[in-house]
């Protein structure tokens, strides 16, 4: 079976196949005996699961986190944690939609088949220090999948690894160097909302990571419908602009945009941004 694609992880869907168990408690938490209904089911290699507490989840992980090779836990915000997922060494894709107590990244560096990771609106996670330890991490989602609220300290700590898709949909981070996009030689697809970054920063990205794409790296992004043409400028507080109306507006921001990639590549990003650093 096939891992979900990244369009499948902004859907917040796994795929449906006759291996996808879906378990949550009848009164909104899960307790120990409705977790044992697993025992039934020994060739799932997939859960969608609902409604656990701290004990809950461990007992969920020591009786039968080893089964699966895909887990969505949905809504189980109240695990404070997560380190027992270092346990999981045959886990391949990790989805966690909802959580107010954890604060840091568990020991990845024991997942050793873990290739896809979600983490989307954890309220006290502020910091990815340690992930860089996740030996075979490909994609990697990081932020809200509904209301942008989640602030991080930076997204420094994703340096140097072998991630061909990362997604970052959070409210802020606190240090703006983004010199990591160097680092990330194997990057193909980076996603983030339109007008996260600036149109500059959005440029130094897309001079400084020619083997990647996304919606950031291009002037606009088309907005049209059946009844109007509109694209939306790239870049933050850039407009959303009819296109008959405004041809040559449009057409200075694509020269601009083309003029700062041009300008940008090579440079070292405290070089082109260092007032950012003041």
């Amino acid at each position: 079976m096939d891992l979900p694609t990244y369009s499948d992880f902004r859907l917040r869907v796994f795929p449906d196949d006759e291996n996808v168990f879906y378990l949550h408690g009848k009164n909104g938490y899960l307790y120990c005996e409705e977790i044992d209904q697993l025992a039934a089911y020994p060739k799932m290699d997939t859960i969608r699961i609902y409604g656990l507490k701290q004990d809950t989840f461990e007992y969920f992980i020591i009786h039968y986190g080893k089964q699966f090779r895909r887990i969505h836990f949905f809504k189980d915000q109240l695990v404070e944690d997560w380190s027992l997922l270092s346990k999981l060494t045959d886990l391949e894709c990790l989805y966690w939609y909802w959580n107010q107590r954890i604060t840091s990244i568990w020991d990845i560096s024991q997942n050793t088949s873990l290739t896809a990771l979600h983490i989307s609106d954890f309220t006290r996670l502020h910091n990815l220090d340690g992930i860089a330890k996740a030996p075979a991490l490909r994609m990697l989602f990081v932020g809200d999948s509904i209301f942008p609220s989640m602030t991080l300290q930076s997204l420094l700590p994703l340096a140097g690894m072998k991630i061909e898709y990362l997604s970052w949909q959070g409210k802020k981070l606190l240090n703006p160097d983004l010199s990591f996009f160097l680092t990330l030689k194997n990057l193909k697809q980076f996603d983030c909302p339109l007008n996260f970054f600036t149109t500059e920063q959005c440029a130094w990205i897309t001079a400084n990571c020619p083997q990647a794409d996304g919606r950031i790296f291009h002037p606009y992004e088309d907005w049209s419908t059946d009844n109007e043409q509109k694209i939306a400028i790239v870049g933050k507080r850039k407009p959303i602009l009819d296109v008959c109306r405004n041809e040559d507006r449009i057409r200075k921001y694509i020269d601009t945009f083309e003029r700062l990639v041009n300008s940008y590549k090579g440079i070292p990003y405290r070089k082109a941004f260092p007032d950012s650093f003041d």
